[in-house]
């Protein structure tokens, strides 16, 4: 592997940034994982988690420049006709193995930002079993 650090470098550093670009997905399930209430991203920060009312930045998580955040947040973002980030937004997804998320998008001074709450609930096979 180093001879491929020496040979190219920059395809190199492209190869081991890529997974923090893998989706929002995998940020909320690692943030879910650790027992967070909540992900953060904002523009030219490292992703954050809020747990047990403590915020602490992802460790081993780079930067997020604005294009970054926002091709994060279009993941998963329902309605494609429309811009999440004009004005605030809010919308629930279900994340598998993460479960219902509140998102909240927005722009301010730095650029594209998210907040993404855990909302703790009931398992759809529990619901489905109470016949909801």
């Amino acid at each position: 592997m180093r001879q491929a650090a020496e040979l190219c470098p920059d395809v190199f550093l492209m190869i081991i940034r890529m997974p923090r670009l893998a989706g929002l997905d995998r940020l909320l399930r690692l943030a879910s994982a650790r027992g967070a209430e909540a992900l953060y991203l904002l523009s030219n920060a490292r992703p954050a988690i809020r747990v047990d009312g403590a915020m602490s930045a992802l460790e081993g998580e780079a930067p997020l420049g604005p294009q970054d955040v926002e091709s994060l947040m279009l993941d998963v973002w329902p309605d494609r006709g429309s811009d999440p980030l004009s004005e605030g937004t809010e919308w629930i997804c279900d994340i598998p193995d993460v479960g219902r998320v509140r998102c909240l998008a927005f722009t301010d001074q730095r650029g594209p930002g998210g907040i993404f709450r855990m909302i703790p609930g009931l398992e759809t096979a529990e619901f489905a079993r109470l016949g909801g």
